[in-house]
């Protein structure tokens, strides 16, 4: 009784479409995820954590190579020569995140590891990104240019940092 209402819903054969072509368009099928990158808490210090345990490392090896050294000529020179260095690696880590494309920026995620930055800017993550505890470093390529971002842990909300880590090891695993 319902189906001599709704023919089409029942019989395939009569609700047939005038162009039954069939076509796959990837880039509508497949899973994409927006991501929001934002400023990180950690990266300003990042060089401070590398300044001290430089430090701490330059600091014991002198003091076994030289004991016969005293201790205040040792401080002098492990701070003469770890001073620049934290003054560079700040200067480093400043320019970074002032030229990371990511902060800022609504970034589609793919399945297959596409990142899409705007209409025209589509970059894949390659096997060469790895993941460390604090964060992970992507390598992007786009006809055969390569891009690297690091990405903090704290630059994406969790959910968004763990879809990122398990493409990242999903690229890795194909190779």
């Amino acid at each position: 009784m319902t189906q001599s209402y709704l023919p089409g819903l029942w019989d395939t054969r009569s609700a047939r479409m005038k162009n039954s072509t069939k076509w796959c368009n990837l880039y509508s099928t497949e899973s994409k995820y927006k991501l929001s990158f934002t400023p990180s808490n950690i990266a300003p210090k990042v060089p401070l954590y590398l300044t001290v345990l430089f430090l701490v490392l330059f600091f014991t090896l002198l003091y076994r190579l030289n004991a016969s050294l005293d201790a205040k000529y040792i401080v002098i020179i492990v701070l003469t020569l770890t001073l620049p260095q934290y003054f560079f690696l700040r200067y480093l880590f400043k320019q970074q995140i002032k030229s990371n494309l990511l902060v800022g920026n609504n970034v589609l995620l793919s399945e297959s590891g596409e990142l899409t930055f705007a209409a025209d800017q589509h970059w894949q993550i390659t096997s060469a990104s790895f993941i460390l505890p604090f964060g992970c470093s992507l390598v992007l390529e786009r006809n055969s240019k390569k891009l690297f971002c690091w990405v903090f842990k704290d630059s994406l909300n969790n959910r968004s940092y763990r879809r990122l880590c398990r493409l990242v090891m999903r690229q890795k695993a194909n190779v």
